[in-house]
């Protein structure tokens, strides 16, 4: 049975199928139906990004940022991120949000971090308010810091409950 999945699977990426490219990576990269191939894994990704699969790309740029399954570059990874953010994906904005807050690989730029988390949080990510909270209070601009912590905790994010209880 689990060789008709793999050989399903293989002939819908022949017909350059996203999905089936972009599971195929992720099925090869976990060792989930088929043996652990993490070259394959790639391969498949990378394929299935550059056709702009969204949460490829996005998968694609957490590789390269965390060096797991292949050589880090933070170049790519920044590329890829914006590529999904550009495409309006929560999670990647979110990221970029945190590498330029956190100064670890580019340039610190609370500017852009702002930038980014602001538009993350227009898709009601959480941890992009809770970002935002907590940015604005270190600026001592204490009712942007509410205003973002609450929209954080209305989305069930406990650390901005627990922040909040802090300035009530």
């Amino acid at each position: 049975m689990l060789k008709y999945k793999k050989y399903y699977f293989y002939l819908a990426s022949s017909d350059n199928n996203l999905e089936a490219l972009f599971l195929l990576s992720i099925l090869n990269l976990s060792g989930i139906f088929f043996e652990k191939n993490i070259s394959d894994g790639i391969y498949y990704l990378e394929i299935a990004a550059n056709k702009n699969h969204l949460e490829a790309q996005y998968q694609l740029a957490l590789n390269y940022y965390s060096g797991v399954f292949i050589p880090q570059n933070i170049n790519e990874a920044i590329r890829y991120l914006q590529y999904a953010s550009n495409r309006n994906h929560s999670e990647s904005q979110y990221f970029l949000g945190y590498i330029y807050y956190s100064g670890k690989y580019v340039p610190k730029s609370i500017e852009m971090a702002i930038h980014y988390l602001n538009l993350s949080s227009k898709n009601n990510n959480s941890n992009a308010y809770f970002a935002l909270g907590y940015i604005y209070g270190l600026d001592n601009n204490i009712d942007e810091s509410i205003y973002n912590y609450n929209k954080s905790s209305s989305l069930d994010n406990a650390f901005a409950k627990n922040n909040l209880a802090v300035y009530y």
